[in-house]
């Protein structure tokens, strides 16, 4: 996850079947809320990148609250 989500290598560096897979995967949306922060870009621009960690953070809590139980 590391590697797609641009954490270690730069998205544009990477084929477009890989950047669709990496589409998919949380981190990519936390490596570019890092990045547009270090780089000073407005809340605003970071606004999508946001929301949807938001929702995957919220659909993770939701199965793990409903799936794991203390035996």
């Amino acid at each position: 996850m590391m590697f797609l989500s641009g954490a270690s290598l730069p998205p544009e560096l990477l084929p477009t079947g890989l950047r669709q897979v990496a589409d998919f995967i949380p981190v990519t949306y936390v490596v570019a809320l890092m990045r547009g922060l270090w780089a000073g870009e407005p809340w605003s621009t970071l606004r999508p990148d946001v929301a949807i960690f938001a929702a995957i953070l919220v659909a993770g809590t939701t199965v793990a609250v409903r799936v794991f139980r203390w035996q």
